[in-house]
C-alpha cells in the first residue's frame, strides 16, 4: 500500500508542475527516487503477502492431515 501511495505522490507532483520536473533537475532527481522507493515498496509487499500466503496453505494443511 506504501509504494501505492509514494506513485500517487508521484504522479501528483508531476501533474501539479510538468515543466519543473526534467531528467536533469533537483525535482527530476527526488521523484526518481520516489519512483524507485514506491517499486521496491510494492515488490516487497507482494512477496510479503505471497510468503504469508504459502505459511497459511501449510497450517491448513497439516490441521487436515493427521500425523503419522
Amino acid at each position: 500500500m506504501a509504494g501505492l501511495v509514494a506513485w500517487i505522490g508521484l504522479a501528483w507532483s508531476v501533474f501539479a508542475d510538468p515543466e519543473a520536473v526534467t531528467p536533469q533537475s533537483d525535482a527530476g532527481g527526488r521523484l526518481m527516487t520516489r519512483a524507485l522507493l514506491g517499486t521496491v515498496l510494492m515488490i516487497s509487499g507482494a512477496v510479503l503477502l505471497h510468503l504469508a500466503q504459502s505459511a497459511a496453505e501449510r497450517e491448513a494443511e497439516e490441521e487436515h492431515d493427521p500425523p503419522r
